[in-house]
């Protein structure tokens, strides 16, 4: 038009033959594109535009008509014959669009100047900014420095070469924003990733050079956001070398011959994921990039259009082409590109046709014979069905559900070409299925956890997602103004201009405060109108309204809360039966319903089971800030116990519920109360320092009827404080002595979500120090399941309060005397020297935590939802929330209480309980019921055992042992249960057992131990060096296999084929089960061991969930297909033994006390285990917890003792049932 504006025609009148994208006869030839070039001017400025630099398909493959058949093949899906070069100009028109990458990324700037061509006054290319500077940035030394090609009305393509994310930082980006007028208003695609080569680490091992330099160059984007174009980040294309991933294997005989990626068509998740570059990139999109720009799974099937002799880079037109296709549709729906009417269209959506064309990624699609011709269809015979990065599989397994996976996560951040477009249009009639499958992959889509980058929700989509949970967040969180922005004039109002509307517009005409409180509004009722808004309303969230002083906000967090004082006490808390539990079990030796071989250390466990509640918790309050509905909880452990700890005094008859950060010490230390509820069978360093000489009688409590029995007759107490100045001394308690100093997170960010505090060291257990068990305890509510029955009767009898801590506990103390013993001197503590005022120690402190909230009035907004339970049953004035009903307290008429002396009625109830469960039944025993030993059963009875030390080094004879029992070892291991009555077989019957077997050990060096003791204690040889073994440890296999016929024959050999693969973590591992089922030959057992690296490396737990949910996939179909062939596999899961306690060594494998476990709960809890899965646990930390002393020759591995016992449970399980129903 004469503006200049280009108005799109409908796709109606499109023509039928090749679309332009990929027409090279409509292309300028070598000679018309360089024919212009003076002689002495560089050639690639003058010289290049449709050449693609020499890489055309038709000069590569010459008289194979390639590009053609592609352009077929893939039109099949896309749209291409609607998509022109007027489109994307307009898109772009008065900008220039940037490609920032490697070679990749320079060719793909190749295809979108020459389908721009026509809009070029010139083809001359020409440097970005002045040459000087332009050479400054030509960082590959046989590379061109940046080029573009310039359009008309002030439109610019551009490429700029960089192969790594710090050069891009450092030598590009920060001078590019220094050189070019209104780089702001310029849009970039940037990747980088083929030249990161280090293959030898998991997809997100944290210390990689390639995470650092991404997370570098996105936090730095962050800083600098308002200087830098939109960025488009661009997946690193697949490639299709001869390898299990399709990826540059870094050798291998030349010319490389491609394949098709059947890894991709196998459902492999990593890879259906984009492999682990794009895998390692995704958490970091949200702060990376505006938009996402899918193209593995678009490119998967294009294996065989690759440049002759290598298969990375593809010949033009084919894969790039493409790429720009897709880039188009980010640019239209992510709304970073202009705005574009297309006529007879909707909203301009022109992709929208490409998914309503292709069929569902479930049904998959029927062959092309043409294609299949090409050789361009993979050896499944079948096509792979692509939309906008979504991809589809004839087989419709596990890749269609990878493909559901790109298309929610398009659909999510809003840059997802074709996929997200059918969504957005609601049209086509696989939208059910496409919605079934969305649901799917939601569900298994677990890279970003809850509460991480972009909020939660956002998860790895673009900003748009993080800022609309963000508004949302505020909005509901503060129950929106009056006549807002938004024109809310529908919320009625109060005198005073308080909106009784929520954040969605308002209640209906009439509610009432209560009504509000109860949809989600959460405003202090108490406050006056204008202070709710201010701190609170979402204008404060976004920057607006006049700064509280020090004084408000003091007013507000230091008021104690309301309920205090003597109260009727209904019975023990909800939370109380599960912490009995807990140290009944303690005493017994394992808690409940967990594995036996959990060590009982009361802050590693909390860490490990209350992670998951803390996370609840921040989505639920998400989930009313948002009005979306919670996921639900994680297949994990919960534990019942809340942030609170029971001490016990059963000299003056009292209980103590002690919380976190409510002046819990001194007033432990004043009572001579033992302040660790810790069994000093389990941890003597606790017994030492704190038990001795004190009243703590728990090892009573080994009975779950006794300590109810008693609860009415002691006295219980507990003591609050305010969550708004609980918060500031957790956080601080967190920074000084749980969190390193590179890893602490400002009060604002703790408060947005305390639990986040844990999370992280759940995730990085190198960002926390020793004491990092702690951590949780300290973030947790108060209430209501320490305080109040799960009727919502108080549990105590007297509450106090820390912001009145003396005055309470000398109201705590006329209690305590009032029921003291007959004959028992008062209590009479008056001075309190170690006594923790909290807030009443003067203004100076005061106005320190107050200022916390001064500037950063949010957050009390976020502490408030964190902690909605304790305002709400604790009574705090600033809340008004449903409060339970409580008994009056009475005045007059206290129960009586029985005298008693020390812990005599405990401990007669303890005897009493023994004796009852020690007691003979009258007359014979009814014959036991016939016994079904599986698998299962059998091996749960193994593992129940302990190490006993011999008396005059001489064995018990009818102990049932496991292991050899020789004078230097001293023990034995005897057997608790009798059910799966297990044998202790000899060298010579192990060989018997074993003969003809095959054994393969995948896995680490706790893995090679085991399979070396094997080999060496069954006297077979290897056909490998073993010798030279510890040169290969980091290599990606290696094998031993004992010797063939003529070894076999001798008569100490056990005839057995052993094999082992060292691997440091479990992705190589599960390719070695895949391979396995691909090849049909399966072993007798194979043992999976590979955890010991995620710790030494720091790897997060999250990580190896991850890893174990692709390993319980794995053995699950590996599995299936050995039955299916008749063969019964034995799959053992092995643990890794615990640190010796207080051995002192440097070895890089050091951790702190308590993570080792830390890491063998989240292996216990694998899918792959019985009974979710088909393998059993080899449970090594078990077998060696009580040994590690005299079993272990470096602190870290089991010795031979340790082995023994894993080879006889090993040979006791082979031949077993599988497990069914009439397990043991």
């Amino acid at each position: 038009m004469e503006d200049g504006s280009v108005r799109l025609a409908g796709s109606g009148g499109a023509s039928k033959s090749l679309p332009f994208l990929f027409d090279t006869s409509a292309m300028p030839s070598r000679a018309a594109a360089c024919d212009h070039c003076k002689q002495g001017t560089h050639a690639v400025y003058c010289c290049g535009v449709c050449t693609f630099g020499d890489e055309r398909c038709e000069q590569q493959y010459p008289g194979q008509n390639k590009s053609a058949i592609i352009a077929a093949f893939l039109q099949k899906t896309f749209p291409l014959q609607d998509f022109t070069p007027c489109e994307l100009f307009q898109r772009i028109r008065g900008r220039t669009l940037w490609f920032m990458g490697d070679s990749q990324t320079w060719s793909f700037y190749y295809a979108a100047e020459c389908f721009l061509r026509e809009f070029a006054p010139s083809l001359v290319r020409k440097p970005a900014v002045a040459v000087q500077e332009n050479n400054q940035m030509r960082l590959v030394q046989y590379i061109s420095a940046p080029l573009c090609l310039e359009l008309v009305h002030g439109t610019r393509v551009c490429a700029v070469r960089v192969d790594n994310a710090a050069d891009m930082k450092h030598k590009v980006l920060a001078r590019l924003a220094r050189l070019v007028p209104r780089f702001p208003n310029d849009i970039m695609i940037l990747n980088t990733g083929l030249h990161y080569t280090d293959y030898s680490r998991p997809w997100n091992f944290p210390a990689s050079t390639y995470i650092k330099d991404l997370t570098a160059l996105a936090t730095w984007r962050q800083q600098y956001k308002d200087k830098l174009p939109s960025m488009i980040w661009a997946d690193t294309g697949p490639q299709h070398f001869n390898t299990r991933d399709g990826t540059y294997p870094g050798n291998g005989e030349r010319p490389f011959k491609c394949r098709p990626l059947t890894a991709w068509s196998d459902g492999n998740p990593v890879v259906a994921a984009g492999t682990w570059r794009n895998k390692a990139v995704a958490p970091l999109l949200p702060r990376l990039a505006d938009a996402h720009l899918r193209l593995f799974n678009a490119s998967v099937p294009l294996w065989n259009s690759h440049i002759p002799g290598e298969c990375s880079h593809w010949c033009h037109p084919s894969a790039y082409q493409l790429w720009l296709f897709l880039l188009n549709g980010v640019l239209r729906d992510s709304g970073l590109g202009n705005a574009v009417p297309v006529a007879g269209a909707s909203g301009g959506a022109t992709a929208a046709s490409a998914t309503a064309a292709a069929p569902s990624a479930a049904g998959g699609s029927s062959s092309d014979s043409s294609l299949h011709g090409s050789g361009l269809a993979d050896d499944t015979g079948s096509d792979a069905v692509l939309s906008g990065g979504a991809t589809a599989d004839a087989k419709g397994g596990a890749a269609a559900g990878a493909a559901a996976v790109a298309a929610a996560t398009a659909a999510a951040d809003g840059g997802g070409g074709g996929g997200s477009a059918e969504t957005q249009a609601g049209a086509g009639a696989d939208r059910d299925a496409d919605a079934e499958l969305a649901d799917a992959a939601a569900e298994s889509d677990d890279d970003v956890p809850a509460g991480g980058d972009g909020g939660a929700g956002a998860g790895a989509g673009g900003d748009e997602g993080g800022a609309a949970t963000e508004a949302a967040a505020a909005g509901d969180a503060a129950g929106g103004e009056a006549h807002d922005a938004a024109g809310d004039d529908a919320a009625p109002t109060d005198a005073a201009g308080n909106s009784d509307g929520d954040g969605d517009g308002g209640a209906a005409a009439g509610g009432t405060d209560e009504a509000a409180d109860a949809a989600g509004d959460g405003r202090p009722a108490t406050l006056p109108a204008s202070m709710a808004r201010r701190f609170c309303g979402r204008r404060d969230r976004g920057g607006g309204g006049a700064p509280l002083t020090w004084q408000e906000v003091d007013k507000l967090i230091s008021q104690p809360a309301g309920l205090h004082g003597r109260l009727q006490k209904a019975g023990p808390p909800a939370g109380f039966a599960g912490a009995m539990q807990h140290m009944v079990n303690m005493n017994a030796g394992m808690p409940a319903g967990l594995p036996s071989a959990i060590t009982p250390e009361i802050s590693a466990w909390l860490v490990a089971t209350r992670k998951w509640n803390g996370l609840r918790r921040f989505e639920q309050v998400a989930a009313r800030r948002t009005r979306t509905p919670p996921r639900p909880p994680p297949p994990a452990v919960r534990s019942p116990i809340s942030s609170c700890h029971y001490l016990v005094d059963h000299k003056h008859r009292l209980i103590f519920i002690r919380s976190t950060k409510i002046g819990g010490t001194s007033i432990s230390d004043q009572l001579g109360i033992a302040n660790h509820p810790v069994m000093c069978k389990w941890q003597p360093q606790y017994c030492e320092a704190g038990c001795e000489g004190r009243p703590f009688c728990l090892r009573y409590m080994t009975t779950p009827q006794a300590v109810p029995a008693v609860w009415m007759n002691y006295t219980v107490f507990a003591f609050t404080r305010n969550p708004w100045t609980r918060a500031i001394s957790s956080h601080h308690f967190n920074h000084r002595r749980a969190i390193k100093p590179e890893c602490r997170e400002k009060f604002s960010d703790f408060a947005a979500n305390p639990s986040l505090v844990g999370q992280l060291c759940y995730d990085r257990f190198s960002c926390c120090q020793e004491r990092f068990g702690f951590v949780l305890e300290h973030v947790e509510p108060q209430s209501p399941s320490c305080l109040f029955t799960s009727e919502g009767q108080p549990a105590v009898d007297f509450l106090g309060r820390a912001e009145h801590l003396e005055e309470d506990f000398q109201s705590l103390l006329v209690l305590l005397n009032s029921r003291r013993q007959a004959g028992e001197p008062p209590l009479n503590i008056s001075d309190m020297p170690n006594l923790n005022t909290a807030d009443g120690s003067g203004d100076k402190k005061r106005r320190y935590y107050a200022e916390h909230y001064v500037n950063n009035t949010a957050s009390l907004c976020d502490v408030r939802n964190y902690y909605d339970e304790d305002f709400g049953t604790l009574r705090f004035p600033a809340w008004k929330a449903t409060r339970p009903s409580l008994k009056p307290v009475p005045t007059k008429g206290l129960a009586a209480v029985k005298p008693d002396s020390g812990c005599g009625e405990l401990a007669a109830a303890a005897a009493a309980a023994e004796a009852a469960e020690a007691a003979e039944p009258a007359g014979p025993p009814p014959p036991p019921p016939p016994v079904v030993c599986t698998r299962a059963g059998a091996a749960a009875a193994l593992h129940e055992g302990e190490w006993q030390e011999l008396k005059e080094n001489k064995c018990d004879p009818k102990a049932p042992l496991m292991a050899s029992c020789t004078a230097p070892l001293g023990h034995q291991w005897v057997w608790r249960r009798k059910v799966c009555t297990a044998r202790h077989y000899t060298e010579t019957q192990l060989r018997a057992r074993l003969k003809g077997r095959s054994v393969t050990v995948l896995g680490d060096s706790h893995g090679r131990i085991l399979f070396t003791w094997l080999h060496r204690k069954l006297n077979g040889s290897f056909t490998s060096n073993f010798e030279t073994f510890p040169k290969f440890y980091h290599n990606a296999s290696w094998h031993g296999v004992a010797a063939t016929a003529a070894t076999a024959a001798s008569p100490k050999s056990a005839d057995l084929h052993l094999t082992f693969r060292w691997h440091r973590t479990l992705p190589p591992v599960v390719q070695d089960v895949w391979d396995m089922k691909s090849s049909g030959q399966f072993p007798d057992v194979v043992v999976l061991s590979a955890a010991s690296w995620y710790y030494v490396e720091g790897l997060p737990l999250k990580v190896l969930e991850e890893h174990l949910q692709q390993l319980a996939g794995a053995v699950e179909a590996a599995d299936a297909a050995a039955s299916k062939a008749g063969k019964r596999v034995l799959w053992l899961l092995m643990t890794v033994p615990d640190r010796v306690r207080g051995r002192s060594w440097s070895a890089t494998w050091h951790a702190p006390l308590g993570v080792v476990p830390q890491y063998n709960r989240v292996l216990r809890g694998a899918a792959v285990l019985h009974p979710q899965g088909p393998a059993l646990l080899l449970d090594v930390q078990a077998l060696s917890q009580s040994c590690l002393a005299w079993c272990s020759a470096d602190g870290t591995h089991a010795n031979a003792a340790v082995n023994a016992l894993g080879i006889q449970l090993m040979a006791n399980l082979l031949d077993l049932p599988p497990a069914a129903g009439a397990e043991q």
